[in-house]
């Protein structure tokens, strides 16, 4: 996969340069379109020409796929720039960075831990900025934009969107259906239909048991078709007892499947589909947790509720922003706007990596530059619009971590799954235990 990351990436800049050159002089006074945008033509901003330094921190992205996604185009757009690149090895977890002193410029964060951030004190509303550079929110998914805004709980804007995003997908291994003479799965399906294979699939041969179905357990709570919450957003506790109901018994009859029971742990229960032991794997599409390669599979559209939203659960993607104590803030922007330009997406977009604008075009090319991807159902991705974002915890409550609530849900789940409490029992325990965390966060204010 590097060295087609790299083949494209090298193809795109010599595009990029000769379109930069011809828009030059056929347009003088203009912006040409990608990383080579103009940047104080729109509005009389001045940015640094001297030399000058940013640090840019990323937690979970390598310093090799930074250099390979955006460190061409930072240094296309700022050649008199250094970019000095920090992710979280040992040592460097973000709390350790400020704890030195050394807060990056610019920071990828993500709504779980919003909180996090916030409370080291780092975050900074980027609407300023927005409106000083004319810069266009509308080029990206509202459901992304209207996430951020939701989580901050202020109607600020702590970020903007950067690829990639997580949707839902059904992954099924074409040899196990081929094995046992059943029809793929299809896009555009609903729940029932994928029981019914999933009923037809699980088996035993031997010594080996085949699950029809297994799913992963915080894409299935969390990223649901409902944009239903965990916890309510005006009140303490669950959100909707008799929604949250009706997701849990939707699932639980999966594993009430002979030879379908749930294992014991509760992650994301990939392992039986990579080793070729599942027949289908409700997930994420996520570039950082593939398939196997060993594995013959696809995928189709996320199964639906016919009687909900016609949506794709997701997990909102991370977010670029600047930090309030960065001394280079209109740089830093600039620097942003450089690394989630359509061109920079679209080389993800090739490679693919789900972008987060809606540039149809950049859309469209998914995965055709990836050997992995070109020939898989792509579509599968964009059948159905992303869900919208859930409503967060309003300002006037009190705000309790993302995270906590989602292993939450995801641990009553489980426990209901497993037979050690039925789906009521588990749902009153999950609506007292966020009462008790909202009091919790509330002593320590």
């Amino acid at each position: 996969m590097k060295k087609g990351i790299m083949a494209v990436l090298c193809l795109m800049l010599v595009i990029a340069l000769l379109m930069a050159c011809n828009s030059q002089d056929e347009e003088e006074g203009h912006a040409a379109e990608g990383v080579d945008v103009s940047l104080e033509e729109s509005k009389e901003i001045e940015l640094k020409t001297d030399p000058f330094a940013l640090t840019v921190y990323a937690a979970g992205v390598s310093e090799e796929e930074f250099d390979e996604r955006f460190r061409w185009a930072l240094e296309t757009e700022f050649p008199h720039a250094d970019f000095h690149y920090m992710t979280n090895t040992p040592g460097n977890a973000i709390g350790d960075v400020i704890a030195r002193g050394e807060i990056p410029d610019i920071i990828r964060i993500d709504i779980p831990g919003l909180k996090t951030y916030s409370d080291f004190g780092i975050l900074m509303d980027l609407n300023p900025l927005v409106e000083k550079f004319d810069y266009d929110l509308q080029r990206f998914n509202p459901s992304y934009m209207q996430d951020i805004i939701n989580a901050g709980q202020t109607g600020e804007l702590f970020g903007l969107p950067v690829p990639p995003n997580f949707p839902r997908v059904l992954f099924y291994n074409i040899d196990l259906f081929d094995r046992f003479g059943e029809e793929y799965p299809t896009d555009g399906m609903n729940w029932d239909e994928v029981y019914e294979l999933a009923r037809k699939l699980s088996r035993t041969e031997g010594d080996v048991t085949y699950h029809g179905f297994v799913a992963n357990l915080t894409s299935i709570t969390r990223d649901n078709q409902y944009s239903l919450p965990v916890m309510h957003p005006r009140e303490d506790g669950l959100s909707d007892f008799d929604m949250w109901q009706k997701i849990f018994n939707n699932y639980l009859r999966f594993y009430q499947i002979p030879n379908n029971e749930i294992g014991d742990g509760v992650g994301s229960y990939a392992e039986p589909f990579n080793e070729g032991y599942a027949a289908m794997y409700s997930g994420q599409y996520n570039l950082y947790a593939p398939i196997s390669e060993e594995i013959n599979w696809d995928m189709v559209s996320i199964p639906i509720d016919p009687d909900g939203p016609k949506r794709m659960g997701q997990r909102s993607p991370a977010y670029l922003t600047v930090t309030e104590q960065s001394e280079h803030k209109n740089e830093a922007f600039a620097a942003i706007m450089a690394m989630l330009s359509d061109e920079v997406q679209m080389n993800d977009s090739l490679n693919g990596i789900l972008p987060t604008i809606t540039n149809p075009e950049v859309l469209a090319a998914l995965g055709k530059g990836n050997p992995i991807y070109e020939n898989k159902n792509m579509g599968a991705l964009s059948y159905y619009e992303p869900s919208d974002a859930p409503e967060r915890r309003s300002p006037d409550v009190v705000a309790v971590s993302d995270t906590a609530q989602t292993v939450l849900i995801r641990q009553k789940f489980h426990d209901a799954a497993k037979g050690l409490k039925d789906v009521n029992t588990a749902l009153r325990e999950a609506d007292e235990e966020l009462r008790q965390m909202a009091e919790a966060e509330r002593m320590n204010q």
